[in-house]
């Protein structure tokens, strides 16, 4: 056999062959256990006719399907049959290592006589006879057997294997993170050219799992991004951010730490399940274990095995003392001024094979998450001290408004009382006319008491009590309740079944749907109809009402439930629509106009949404839009 001397890899890899089929092949001189240090006279030796066309036309197909193919599947199959047909292996496998168990995963098979076998992974170890690929996994160095049989490694899946080549997919970090292997019925059937074309294969496979690991993770910042623009929720944001930064990072749990009004201590305000009950009252002093000192310094931090640092103290670990390992951590900023700390951790890794810290990578990619939550806090205070002025501003108005009709009701109370005492003065006092200036003036102090409701409850619509609720329940007992007999005015309910649960102010709600419907029946005709419907909000709802607007959290599934309250009223003028949830803005003659206000104000605080999609002489149409609880996943630490 001739072999060319020159490696697609670095200068540091080591190779190990066999030794029995090391010496047939290169000779005795070869024993070093690295091809850099090849006899000369390998220099001098032809490449075999036609090897180099297989070997470049092998690596443009794959070339081609690095550029065109999205699932990383697809690819490790390509990748797979090419280095087959290229060695003329008749059996193979990619391998992906599980670090969490410690296995390689059959990923990817070739060749016949897999569909009968019922491993699927094989334990991960440098020791000899737990397999090549183990032994290739575990050291990340290229192994190449020509008798099978008389190898301290190898461990039989199939009797007719005789020649096996195993090469490792070695990312960036030094990591091995796969393995491809390739068997041949035949002795000594791969030469040292076939080693090169798999490593070459073998390398590109890594870049290939790289990309899609690169390509996921941005996917998920841009939606981690979309949904902190649009979260109101605070709680929910923290809770989004810890799971979100777990997830990315291959962690087994997350935590966000806010640092408290008196800068001395961090309170944790987001984490998984196993700290789930500690939110606000666990703590950290500024400069107390590794998280305290994040926040002291403003940096940064990882570690490998946290045991091994000074600083730890494991106050409050997610994972059990014993399991926990490596550990990052870096700082939140809104602006210049620190906010607080995100920090992940990650348990031992099976055996001490492998590594299971996190990478410079991992540090940039929850750096930018920490970017990302403390934008998404700064827009946060942003729109609630913009709210804040705009209920500040409704409120001055209110107030005025309220003076002023305030003031005309005591003036008539007033006149009334001076007409009672002119009455009480008279020698015959008429009944009569006594209990007409009563009734007048109780009229007056009803007034009065409906300007003082109002007021109030436009002051407490955002003042919530949250409460996991069935909307459909909550609709049936409003019309129940308040509608139990049917007038001029049919009512009708369309609830849908097996709504999700959304966290809702009872009381709230229920004053908001009164108020929708209470509108509805004073403007219906007689024999007319309002319907009340409960339903999902998806995306076909998203697309028949563009009017509405729309937040990110909505297009999970069972992400939200609509409300919707329909009449056959005169509707809403378009002039009208605009101005329809303003303060003060009315159509009749009573009440200050503050009815559809206080109910936009309730929905608001609910992070839902509101609007009026009907036609002018066809009726009106409200939807109320409201998030669902979020359903959650299978019970694990977090």
């Amino acid at each position: 056999m001739k072999h060319p001397h020159t490696l697609p890899f670095p200068p540091t890899a080591r190779t190990f062959y066999n030794t029995e089929w090391t010496e047939r092949l290169f000779g005795r001189d070869t024993m070093s256990e690295t091809l850099y240090e090849q006899p000369e006279s390998l220099e001098a030796e032809a490449t075999p006719a036609g090897a180099d066309a297989v070997e470049l036309e092998s690596f443009y197909r794959v070339g081609r399907f690095l550029s065109s193919i999205l699932d990383i599947d697809a690819l490790l199959k390509a990748i797979l049959e090419e280095g087959l047909n290229a060695v003329n292996g008749n059996r193979g496998f990619v391998g992906l290592i599980n670090r969490s168990t410690g296995e390689l995963e059959f990923r990817i098979t070739a060749g016949q006589g897999w569909d009968e076998k019922p491993i699927r992974a094989l334990k991960v170890t440098g020791e000899p006879g737990h397999g090549i690929t183990s032994w290739v996994a575990a050291t990340g160095v290229p192994y190449v057997s020509g008798d099978v049989r008389r190898d301290p490694h190898y461990v039989m899946l199939f009797p007719d294997v005789r020649s096996e080549i195993a090469v490792p997919f070695v990312n960036r970090d030094g990591r091995t993170v796969g393995v491809l292997d390739v068997e041949s019925e035949q002795t000594d059937a791969f030469s040292h050219q076939d080693l090169q074309l798999l490593v070459a294969l073998a390398a590109q496979a890594t870049i290939a799992i790289s990309v899609a690991n690169y390509r996921a993770r941005e996917a998920a910042l841009i939606d981690i991004g979309n949904e902190l623009a649009s979260s109101t929720d605070m709680d929910e944001l923290f809770q989004c951010v810890v799971r979100c930064s777990a997830e990315l990072l291959r962690a087994d749990d997350c935590s966000l730490f806010e640092l408290g009004p008196d800068r001395s201590r961090l309170i944790l305000r987001g984490s998984g399940r196993l700290l789930e009950n500690l939110l606000g009252s666990q703590t950290y002093a500024v400069g107390e274990g590794l998280t305290g000192w994040v926040a002291q310094h403003g940096e940064p931090v990882r570690v490998a095995n946290v045991r091994e640092d000074p600083r730890w103290k494991g106050l409050y670990p997610e994972l059990h003392y014993e399991a926990i390992e490596a550990y990052m951590a870096v700082p939140i900023f809104l602006r210049s001024e620190l906010w607080g700390v995100l920090r992940v951790v990650r348990r031992k890794a099976m055996g001490s094979i492998f590594r299971n810290d996190f990478t410079a990578r991992d540090e940039k990619l929850l750096t930018t998450l920490a970017r990302q939550v403390g934008a998404a806090i700064m827009q946060q205070r942003l729109v609630d001290r913009q709210l804040q002025m705009e209920r500040m501003a409704a409120w001055g108005e209110m107030s005025a408004r309220s003076a002023h009709m305030i003031g005309n009701k005591v003036f008539a109370l007033k006149g009334q009382l001076n007409e009672l005492e002119y009455l009480a003065s008279q020698p015959r006092l008429a009944r009569e006319d006594v209990l007409d200036v009563v009734q007048r003036s109780r009229g007056s102090v009803y007034q009065l008491e409906e300007i003082l409701n109002e007021f109030r409850d436009f002051l407490m619509a955002t003042h919530l009590e949250r409460k996991p609720t069935d909307l459909n329940e909550l609709a049936a007992s409003v019309l129940r309740e308040n509608f139990a007999k049917q007038g001029p005015v049919a009512l009708h309910a369309e609830l849908e079944e097996g709504l999700p649960p959304a966290a809702v102010d009872g009381a709230k709600l229920r004053r908001a749907l009164s108020e929708l419907l209470e509108n509805a029946v004073n403007h219906q005709p007689e024999g007319g109809q309002i319907r009340v419907v409960t339903g999902r909000w998806g995306q076909e709802e998203r697309e028949r009402y563009p009017e509405l607007p729309f937040r990110a959290e909505w297009a999970r599934p069972g992400g939200a439930v609509r409300l919707e309250v329909i009449d056959q009223g005169p509707g809403i003028p378009p002039a009208n629509k605009a101005r329809l949830f303003t303060p003060f803005f009315t159509t009749r003659s009573k009440g200050m106009g503050l009815g559809l206000s206080i109910v936009k104000g309730i929905i608001d605080a609910h992070q839902g949404a509101i609007g009026e999609v009907g036609e002018e002489g066809r009726g009106a149409h409200f939807i109320i839009v409201l998030p669902a609880l979020r359903s959650e996943g299978p019970e694990g630490k977090a």
